[in-house]
């Protein structure tokens, strides 16, 4: 039940990321609104790793250089490009997009790795791509999307991949997650320190100007998605494993269409369904193996404590 319920606190907050990223589009530089987000989480990560003083790794110079390669692809130039994103589509195509990442991060994992991609990801893989533009076949005829915001939430998805690729190895060096979190949000706010104040020199005249949409959407991606959410998919992966855990993606897109449907007026249409039915397919079919084993071993699992009990 608590693997569920942290599974389902991820899956809502993360599906919910890119609706409230709307509301901080054009009300700041996106650049500084990304900022602001990454200082609060880094704040709370800070206080949550002091907490855990017997959890931390004495870092080399080469941990170090992989948690800023983690920072600067999971929570600075991605972050920057899903904002940029937010300025032509709707939240549940950013979304849509944003799921293909299920598929994006095995097959880099597969090739860092040297491993032969199964037949079942490939499979898997063609049709979610397939289900994916049926989902956005309707954009084109209701001018709801653009071109460029799906190169810039595309590339923002690679990116984060990558920022996965560089999760993995602070895994595999043995760097705590909080810990490594903390580092590559710290490393992640010191490169948009640095851009903003070359790129974006002008000053910041918002805080008394905006209105309590934007705050609010400030501290629900930083407290919500960007510390509480990590802090339940960190206790997840604990629980039930990376790739399991990674599951929770292929039902962001629900989730936003649920969002954009309430709140901007998106119409449900036959290629809307049929497109997120062949994107869900496709996701199972690609985790087939270790969804049935995820199964088989929660059967065990209960099944033994029913047999103590």
């Amino acid at each position: 039940m608590q693997n569920f319920i942290l599974f389902i606190t991820c899956t809502l907050i993360w599906g919910g990321n890119y609706f409230a990223t709307k509301y901080q589009y054009g009300v700041v530089a996106s650049e500084y609104s990304v900022l602001f987000r990454l200082l609060i989480a880094f704040v709370l990560f800070l206080i949550l790793n002091g907490m855990f003083k017997n959890t931390k790794k004495k870092l080399s110079f080469s941990d170090h250089s992989t948690l800023a390669l983690f920072g600067t692809f999971s929570f600075s130039v991605n972050y920057i490009l899903f904002y940029y994103a937010a300025g032509y589509l709707i939240s549940s195509y950013i979304v849509i997009i944003f799921s293909v990442k299920s598929i994006i991060s095995p097959i880099l994992f597969s090739i860092i790795k040297r491993q032969k991609l199964s037949r079942n990801l490939i499979a898997g893989a063609l049709i979610s791509i397939v289900g994916v533009v049926f989902l956005l076949k309707d954009s084109f005829q209701n001018a709801h999307l653009s071109f460029y915001g799906i190169i810039l939430a595309l590339l923002g998805t690679v990116l984060t991949s990558i920022g996965d690729v560089f999760s993995m190895k602070n895994v595999e060096k043995d760097i705590p997650p909080i810990q490594a979190n903390m580092w590559g949000l710290f490393y992640s706010i010191l490169i948009m320190t640095f851009y903003t104040s070359i790129f974006i020199p002008q000053k910041i005249t918002v805080i008394s100007t905006v209105g309590s949409s934007y705050y609010l959407s400030l501290l629900y991606l930083a407290v919500f998605a960007s510390f509480l959410a990590w802090l339940c998919f960190l206790n997840l992966i604990k629980r039930i494993g990376a790739a399991n855990a990674s599951y929770m993606v292929t039902l962001f897109p629900a989730v936003g269409i649920i969002l954009s449907i309430l709140f901007e007026n998106l119409n449900i249409t036959g290629n809307l369904i049929f497109g997120l039915c062949l994107q869900l397919i496709g996701s199972f079919i690609a985790f087939y193996r270790q969804i049935i084993n995820s199964i088989q071993k929660f059967s065990t699992k209960k099944a033994t404590i029913a047999n103590v009990e």
